[in-house]
């Protein structure tokens, strides 16, 4: 497995604001050369899933939780955050799963689907102003892959 970037952020001179916007669109670390023949734009799917569910835990964090370092996360959304990244990594439908409240397997131990679902709401609304690609991109996402796989 080997990560390669198509371009560095010193070969770009973007303010980082742009350049976060380029790098999602562009430059998002992909698979290559993987056994199974995913193609870049759906293991892109899956890293811009990651990036979301990161961000959204990360705003609810920020609103809920005390603690010392702004920028981190607190040791319970911590391990939310590494549950979550292990079930998109380890979903039987790969990158075309659908929507989690969609998917016919709900995966998610009962103690972590309520967590995330506490989480999802909180932060859904806040998203879009926040991070409104992400945003955007996540309801086509949903209404793409809203079929059963």
């Amino acid at each position: 497995m080997q990560l390669n970037y198509i371009f560095t952020q010193k070969d770009l001179f973007f303010t980082p604001e742009i350049f976060y916007l380029h790098r999602i669109f562009y430059l998002s670390p992909v698979l290559t050369g993987d056994k199974e023949g995913k193609k870049r734009s759906e293991m892109k799917r899956l890293v811009r899933e990651k990036e979301t569910i990161e961000k959204m835990i990360k705003i609810y964090c920020d609103d809920h939780h005390a603690k010392k370092k702004k920028n981190y996360l607190c040791d319970d959304c911590y391990e939310l955050y590494q549950y979550a990244r292990r079930k998109i990594d380890r979903c039987r439908y790969g990158p075309h799963k659908p929507a989690c409240r969609h998917c016919p397997v709900h995966c998610y131990q009962s103690m972590f689907r309520d967590d995330i679902r506490k989480v999802m709401k909180h932060s859904g609304r806040k998203m879009l102003f926040r991070y409104p690609f992400l945003t955007i991109m996540h309801l086509i996402d949903s209404m793409r892959y809203r079929q059963k796989p």
